[in-house]
């Protein structure tokens, strides 16, 4: 009876580990989508509230961005995009926050959020998020 068992099991094995080699690659096409996600429908909201209040610029412009996201977060927009500014603007050299500051934040926040549990692959979101927003945003 072992000797029926041992091809199945290795035939078992050969395939979960053909299965967990997709694993990363799928890990990181999903994050990265995530994070083309998140930046589009942050610059939606953005060019709406700029077509809508053509007075905001600025912080006060990303924090009515942040504030009409669907989902309900923890932090206030002003925390979001204050703590976006602190890990972004001030280092290595201080500048003004941008828009593409405040979505790398939010697609690494919520990324991170959605996986509590998981350690896992972590791709470069500031590449996915530089793609969708203009550089001088």
């Amino acid at each position: 009876m072992p000797s029926r068992w041992v091809p199945l099991t290795s035939a078992v094995l050969r395939i979960l580990t053909c299965l967990i080699s997709f694993l990363p690659p799928l890990l990181i096409a999903l994050e990265q989508w995530h994070a083309w996600r998140t930046s589009r429908r942050l610059l939606t909201i953005y060019w709406i509230i700029r077509m809508e209040q053509p007075e905001f610029r600025g912080i006060a412009l990303y924090e009515r961005d942040v504030a009409r996201r669907e989902h309900v977060r923890s932090k206030t927009p002003n925390a979001i995009v204050q703590s976006a500014a602190e890990m972004f603007s001030l280092w290595p050299v201080k500048r003004e926050i941008r828009f593409r500051n405040v979505v790398h934040y939010l697609a690494v926040d919520d990324d991170l959020q959605s996986h509590r549990t998981f350690v896992g692959i972590r791709p470069d979101m500031r590449t996915m998020v530089e793609l969708i927003n203009p550089g001088a945003l």
